[in-house]
């Protein structure tokens, strides 16, 4: 249920799907209890299986992160991702994404300094030095690179709130197109009759709810 849950996350983050993939990671995380075979946790035979498991646990938290960081939510990230970093401090996945939050948040020199951490614990735990990835990124923030910037959070309409179907361009042009044409009409209609008083053509604006004259413009 869990790697169903996960596929189906990474195929809507592949259609462009953010916040339904954080949806279904997060109910894929919530199927998460414990620690993997926590019963063979010292079996040889089950360490493999243990580490996979574990990987994928991880994953799914850094995908559900990234999705979010797609939906402009840095800022509440930020403490789950320190939490990441501190269990895994050698993944620079869960880093990068701790740099990029604390960025968008207006807190570049944190967002720095937990590069140098990083730098410094791949040091003196591996003896390497980061990816070009994260060195890239530690220069896209030096250089206030506008590719990092935020996306920006879809608008979410009030509840109960519907768009007045006067308020539409399309709903309101051919309102006014239809009473145009019969405000005309009927001018012509009463001038060929021989009225003496016909009524001066213009434009009427109805409410299409209503049908109420809410204004008119003479011609």
């Amino acid at each position: 249920m869990f790697r169903e849950e996960l596929d189906e996350a990474r195929r809507a983050r592949a259609r462009g799907e953010p916040e339904r993939a954080s949806e279904q990671l997060q109910r894929a995380l919530g199927l998460w209890r414990g620690p993997a075979l926590q019963e063979f946790r010292y079996a040889d035979f089950a360490q493999s299986e243990i580490a996979r498991l574990e990987e994928l646990h991880v994953a799914a938290r850094e995908e559900r992160i990234d999705a979010e960081l797609e939906l402009g939510r840095h800022a509440e990230l930020i403490a789950a991702l320190e939490e990441l970093v501190a269990e895994q401090p050698l993944r620079e996945r869960s880093r990068a994404q701790l740099m990029l939050a604390l960025y968008r948040s207006g807190r570049q020199a944190e967002a720095l300094q937990v590069y140098q951490e990083g730098r410094r614990a791949l040091a003196e735990e591996l003896g390497l030095e980061p990816s070009e990835s994260l060195r890239r990124l530690e220069r896209q923030i030096l250089d206030q690179d506008p590719a990092l910037a935020a996306p920006e959070a879809p608008a979410v309409p009030l509840p109960g709130s519907t768009p007045a179907p006067w308020r539409q361009p399309r709903t309101f042009v051919a309102v006014g197109v239809l009473v145009l044409v019969v405000a005309i009409g009927a001018a012509v209609y009463q001038g060929l009759r021989g009225d003496q008083a016909v009524p001066e053509a213009g434009v009427r604006a109805l409410d299409p709810v209503s049908g109420d004259v809410v204004g008119s413009v003479p011609l």
